[in-house]
Order: structure tokens, then sequence, then C-alpha cells
């Protein structure tokens, strides 16, 4: 199974989220308008990114470790 984390857009990923903009908007935003709304106080640009299940139950099983332990 897959879940979804909100996080938010770092400009490292900003070449595939103008790409998704050209794709889905017609390319309402540019790259640099992007890296201006990244840079603003007033701004929170935020992505989906998909984790397996497994990846998260190592997680989950990492931090019931910790909990224990602390």
């Amino acid at each position: 199974m897959t879940f979804l984390e909100l996080k938010p857009l770092t400009t490292e990923q900003l070449t595939a989220a103008v790409e998704l903009d050209q794709l889905c908007f017609g390319g309402l935003w540019t790259k640099s308008g992007y890296e201006r709304e990244i840079d603003s106080p007033n701004s929170q640009l935020l992505i989906l990114e998909g984790r397996s299940e497994e990846a998260g139950g190592r997680r989950q099983e990492a931090e019931g470790r910790r909990q224990e332990a602390g």
C-alpha cells in the first residue's frame, strides 16, 4: 500500500513542479514564479509525496522503539 505525505515544495523539486504545471494548467506559473513563492513568507507551496507501506512500517517500528527506550 502507498501512503501520501503532504510536504513543502523544495527548490530541488521545481523542475518537476513546472513540468506538472505545464501538463495540467498549460504553464500558468514559470520556474521563477515558483521560486518567488517559495521565498515568500506569505506563501506555502505543498506537494503530495508517496511512500510505501513497508517504509512507513519501518519508520513506525523505529519510533516505537525510541519511545520505549525514552
